[in-house]
């Protein structure tokens, strides 16, 4: 008899041990929505929330910091069955705000990150009249974009429109080029840069609403017949003070106006860069693929061209 209830007492081990392991596991949010998350009017949307633990958690939400009750009211609101998954069926623009899971068992509670609900949107441009450029060959050019009032941020596209309103990419190269903030820069105005009479147009997309806008025609009338020349000038930069996130990836930006067209180089703390960093544009743009303590530092970009003054601007990178 002893023996079978040794043999009882060994085959109780594991189960036991399990038992008591489970019995003594709080909560853990292991599936949480991303930080921010954009819906469509209209257009059902979940915040994901799903969490381990022993006793089965329990979940309940906040909203801008008040206890938020899915099952209330408001029959637009549902809240997945044995987990915290909440679905906004009909989502409308007052639903926006922090919201937050929260799961919780008789050995403690879990929370989510704070999740920013947005609504999509995309803003038209102002309606204005057509503009028309009458520059000098050789002389720089900027046209001006402002962009619109877009959820998430829209991406700042320049192209060509046809007088039968079909669009034509254009090919950015160290000549032409665009800020990021949206301006796109001729460094020297062309006899091509007419276009054939097609009009420059700034497009704004927003990727989420799956939606494009178009900014006001602007038109490029070159003027006479020899290119002036003229050295490099500074045109645009990337702010002269920054603050990178290590690991991250960088991009600096330099743009210089001139005829011919100017070539830029960068330097680093007064050298030349390592193979570590990639520039493209013609040197224009130059990318820090991972950001480490020795990317911080003074950079400086250069504008040249052959037999010509060369401009400068210098930015400085803190790396945190």
């Amino acid at each position: 008899m002893s023996v079978l209830k040794n043999i009882v007492v060994l085959l109780c081990i594991p189960v036991c041990i399990t038992f008591l392991v489970q019995s003594n596991r709080p909560p853990s949010i292991n599936t949480q929505p991303d930080s921010i998350v954009y819906y469509k009017s209209g257009e059902a949307v979940q915040l994901p929330c799903k969490a381990g633990g022993f006793p089965t958690p329990t979940f309940s939400w906040k909203r801008n910091g008040i206890d938020f009750n899915p099952s209330g009211n408001d029959d637009r609101f549902t809240q997945l069955p044995g987990e915290g998954t909440l679905v906004i069926n009909v989502p409308q623009d007052k639903d926006e705000g922090l919201f937050q899971c929260i799961a919780t068992n008789s050995f403690g509670v879990s929370v989510s990150t704070l999740v920013q609900l947005r609504m999509g949107k995309l803003n038209d441009f102002p309606i204005g009249p057509s503009i028309t450029h009458r520059t000098h060959l050789g002389e720089s050019l900027v046209l001006n974009c402002i962009p619109p009032v877009s959820v998430p941020m829209a991406d700042i596209i320049w192209v060509l429109r046809t007088p039968e309103g079909h669009i034509e990419s254009i090919n950015l190269n160290n000549r032409i080029s665009m800020d990021f903030d949206g301006r796109l820069h001729i460094a020297s105005v062309q006899t091509q840069d007419y276009q054939d009479g097609k009009a420059y147009v700034c497009m704004a997309n927003n990727y989420f609403m799956r939606q494009n806008v178009y900014d006001k025609n602007q038109y490029i009338n070159p003027m006479g017949s020899t290119p002036f020349n003229r050295p490099p000038q500074y045109s645009w930069a990337s702010p002269s003070d920054m603050i990178g996130l290590k690991g991250q990836e960088l991009k600096l930006k330099c743009i210089f106006s001139g005829n011919p067209t100017p070539d830029v180089i960068w330097l680093k703390d007064t050298v030349d860069l390592s193979h570590h960093y990639k520039v493209s544009l013609g040197g224009q743009e130059l990318t820090i693929p991972s950001l480490t303590e020795h990317d911080a530092g003074t950079y400086e970009c250069i504008g040249r061209s052959t037999n010509m003054p060369t401009a400068s601007r210098s930015l400085n990178l803190r790396v945190q």
